[in-house]
């Protein structure tokens, strides 16, 4: 290991039996940065957050809280979101229910601009898609173009006609939009996405109540076309078992996981049989646990988190262990973390950490639903079952904001995006839901950190949406944070990857090849973190595999100069 102030020679050389932590007090790289590793997969969880290089450092605190209300953006009334959607540099936040009713009015945040500038905000309103009724929707998926919206009602019947949007086009043409019917006449709550095909999570059916019918559609067809959507009633697989209404999907391993809203099991595809063979569905039932409602989960690499709705148990199942043994799972009551005197959440996120539970409401002794901000956090480092590895936060009021009543969310690498939902107050006065846009924003690190090169990253960060990352190149700079993805797995092997700055724009190589880039700017934020490989510091995101080589140069390197390391 080696430090250089050589513009030819690299700023930190590092081999594969050097000491993984670096100290980089010294590191400055400016306005441009390279970093290089040579690695050899030897794992198969493609969605995994794992690290190859970094200088980056979680908080330890939870006080990094902002809030900004897009409630009126472009004149539309923008509120009432049900989860969200991250495609590497916008956020989409998923719309359901606004002031009035149900609405088709999808907002976007562009993460390279700040985040109280109104510039940053667009809306448009989706209602009227390819001449359907779109609008009801409930999180969503990416599969590195296109941004699909799950179907569940437009207040009028539960629907299933997906909206989808060509992240290529135009935000605000009708024509970067589309929508097709399924005609299933049921409730979809939550999505997630395998590299191939979108899984919906089957809700409620119009005429036959809760729905085992899961649904899902195939990326590599064509999207108005019936025969590229595959259904499967897993009801018929398990004689005796409640299998169906779901909330969230989740991928991990070579399975989708299905969360159970309603009735304790849950239940998970193997990706690698076929969609409507009885042997590729398996089922747990978490009721001895204290599994009651659930909404959305979260993926540590190793644990698979499923999210109390209204309750105060949390399950976790170890993805490495047998699915259908107890001694797989755990549960912890919430209630016993110091200063958390009341619990119901709807999401959750993992920050490379910390798993966090998005706060929600709760029932009073006088069965009165109460939204609250008691955020809650587990340091994954730390026993799952010891109350000494919780914290509570309440943040009920940020930014001058009330901050309450929200329905999942993203993380963008840096910050997780809480989606506003509604705050109970007109649910309590007039019987109904009056959607808000006041979104809530947690800054993960600070300036703690300067950049990671990442082998494979969790695209379903958030507890009600899906994406595929893989490798991926985020820097933080003073004027923002910028990522770039390949959005796709890398088969288990050999592999160069390499992430490079130029003060404009940030890019992302694999064995030799641009896969993506996307404008960025600024200088890279400088701080006391050392430097990792194959983790973050303090952090739980360890490689799967061997790390042979990385090299970090304080300046641009060329395709060619890439190509020589």
């Amino acid at each position: 290991m080696k430090m250089q102030n050589k513009t030819i020679e690299p700023a930190v050389s590092w081999r594969q039996n050097d000491k993984s932590e670096i100290n980089a007090e010294s590191f400055s790289p400016g306005e441009q940065l390279t970093v290089i590793a040579g690695l050899d997969s030897q794992g198969n969880c493609a969605e995994k957050m794992q690290a190859a290089v970094s200088k980056w450092k979680v908080n330890e605190t939870m006080e990094t809280f902002d809030a900004y209300d897009a409630g009126n953006t472009d004149g539309l009334d923008a509120g009432g979101f049900l989860g969200a959607i991250f495609d590497g540099r916008y956020v989409y936040f998923s719309p359901q229910h606004d002031t009035k009713g149900r609405s088709g009015k999808v907002l976007r945040y562009d993460t390279h601009g700040g985040f109280h500038d109104r510039a940053s905000w667009q809306a448009y309103d989706a209602d009227g898609t390819d001449g359907l009724s779109t609008r009801g929707f409930y999180g969503g998926g990416f599969d590195g173009r296109y941004v699909y919206f799950t179907p569940r009602t437009d207040g009028r019947e539960y629907h299933t006609r997906v909206l989808r949007y060509d992240t290529q086009g135009n935000f605000k043409c009708s024509g970067s939009w589309q929508a097709f019917e399924t005609g299933l006449g049921t409730s979809y709550q939550g999505a997630g996405f395998d590299g191939r095909y979108v899984y919906f999570a089957p809700g409620t059916a119009n005429k036959t109540g809760q729905s085992g019918i899961m649904l899902r559609y195939d990326t590599k067809a064509a999207f108005k076309d019936i025969k590229s959507y595959e259904t499967c009633d897993i009801e018929k697989f398990f004689p005796g078992k409640t299998v169906k209404d779901f909330d969230g999907v989740a991928f991990a391993g070579k399975y989708v996981y299905f969360v159970p809203l309603k009735f304790n099991t849950v239940v998970r595809y193997n990706t690698e049989k076929n969609f409507t063979d009885a042997d590729a569905w398996q089922a747990f039932d978490a009721a001895e646990l204290g599994m009651k409602y659930c909404v959305g989960s979260t993926f540590d690499g190793q644990k698979l988190y499923f999210v109390p709705y209204d309750n105060n148990k949390v399950v976790c199942y170890d993805i490495n262990q047998d699915f259908e043994n107890e001694k797989s799972w755990e549960s912890f009551d919430v209630g016993k973390i110091a200063g958390n005197k009341v619990f119901g959440y709807d999401g959750a996120f993992f920050d490379g950490k910390f798993v966090y539970l998005i706060p929600f409401f709760y029932t009073d002794e006088n069965k009165k639903l109460n939204f609250h901000g008691q955020m809650v956090r587990y340091d994954t480092t730390k026993p799952f079952a010891a109350a000494a590895s919780w914290q509570v936060r309440d943040v009920s009021s940020v930014s001058g904001l009330k901050t309450v009543g929200y329905n999942a969310g993203i993380f963008d690498g840096r910050y997780f995006y809480c989606a506003p939902w509604h705050d109970g107050e007109a649910y309590h006065s007039a019987g109904k839901i009056v959607g808000h846009g006041r979104v809530l924003r947690y800054d993960s690190t600070g300036n703690n950190a300067s950049f990671i090169l990442k082998y494979s990253d969790y695209g379903h960060n958030g507890g009600l949406s899906g994406a595929l990352p893989g490798p991926s190149f985020i820097i933080n700079t003073d004027k923002g944070n910028y990522s770039v993805s390949a959005n796709r797995a890398l088969p288990a092997g050999k592999h160069q990857l390499a992430g490079v700055y130029n003060g404009k724009t940030i890019r992302l190589y694999i064995d030799g090849k641009l896969v993506n880039e996307t404008p960025a700017r600024g200088k890279i934020c400088e701080n006391a973190t050392p430097i990792v490989i194959g983790n973050i510091s303090d952090g739980n995101t360890a490689f799967e595999g061997v790390i042979e080589k990385a090299v970090i140069f304080c300046k641009a390197l060329s395709v060619e100069q890439i190509r020589k390391q």
